[in-house]
């Protein structure tokens, strides 16, 4: 558990709940974070495509822990680019 606190009953014999400090591996875990995973282009992006979908799969951890995963479908859009030399 993260934040470990503790309960006890008071005078009026009702419960008090008393949270935890939170911890320094709560601040570091919380620090390192990574987000890996891959994308597949229904079209090359060899050819810089105006318009292209793809689809992804990802996961996301904190620490080397894994918080969760995702899958993504998308659109991507090239805008046109003129260099001036």
């Amino acid at each position: 558990m993260i934040n470990q606190g503790y309960d006890y009953q008071n005078a009026n014999n009702e419960t008090v709940e008393v949270l935890g400090e939170l911890n320094w591996y709560y601040e570091i875990k919380r620090t390192v974070s990574a987000r890996m995973g891959l994308k597949y282009y229904l079209w090359t992006t060899n050819k810089a495509p105006k318009h292209n979908l793809f689809f992804g799969a990802h996961i996301n951890a904190n620490l080397g822990q894994a918080d969760f995963s995702e899958l993504s479908l998308g659109y991507v859009y090239r805008f046109n680019k003129t260099i001036k030399g």
